[in-house]
């Protein structure tokens, strides 16, 4: 059967402040779509994702996308640790965002991401990418995650302008063609991180830069 964009195997959508998920210890392979999707995720979510392995996906690993709106806080953050994502399939149907799969995406800052690990994916290993209401918005705790053999190990692909800094602590990146790849991100920290064997380290792509203010790597 030929692969293409399909349901994925664990889906929670609208999860709001009323409602708590905990997810741990489990094990999604060979699927036929992205493996969790959390949509609609909204501000004062409380989940956890732990100890999760990832094989084979045709699609993302790990996709949480965010509808937070006006006046939100950061109180109940959803968090994903320790979970470990190998080998992403791309589609061969669908749009060119389905050719080259994430093992973790995120479109929302109101994660914390601790002690992931992504290998062999075809798009980014770990892709911030915020859209809609969530434009603008930062992670509030990225520590100790590692890519191996990824196209791209970490994306910044949204802009993420003002404000407090944004804070990528020990990252890893191993043998993948861009360790990490900043689109637009004003004060920017890349704090004890480090990439061996990848031939670009850090690229940096920004339209519209805030004069004295790029990122900072520690």
């Amino acid at each position: 059967i030929p692969r293409r964009p399909a349901m994925a195997c664990l889906g929670i959508n609208a999860h709001q402040r009323a409602l708590a998920s905990i997810i741990r210890r489990c094990a999604v392979h060979d699927t036929v779509g992205p493996a969790i999707v959390l949509d609609n995720v909204g501000f004062g979510s409380q989940a956890l994702l732990e100890d999760v392995l990832l094989h084979r996906t045709t699609g993302d690993g790990i996709l949480v996308s965010g509808n937070p709106g006006p006046g939100s806080s950061a109180d109940g953050l959803l968090e994903i640790r320790g979970c470990s994502m190998l080998y992403t399939l791309p589609s061969v149907v669908g749009l060119a965002r389905d050719f080259r799969p994430s093992g973790f995406l995120l479109r929302t800052g109101i994660t914390r991401w601790i002690q992931n690990h992504v290998v062999g994916v075809t798009g980014g290993g770990f892709e911030f990418d915020p859209r809609g209401l969530a434009l603008g918005e930062k992670i509030y705790g990225f520590d100790g995650n590692s890519a191996h053999d990824c196209r791209i190990g970490l994306y910044i692909g949204g802009a993420i302008r003002g404000g407090g800094s944004t804070i990528f602590t020990n990252f890893e990146a191993f043998s993948c063609d861009v360790a990490v790849r900043i689109r637009a991100c004003d004060r920017c920290r890349l704090v004890n991180s480090s990439w061996v064997e990848c031939p670009v380290g850090v690229e940096h792509v920004d339209s519209m830069p805030t004069v004295g203010d790029p990122p900072q790597f520690e």
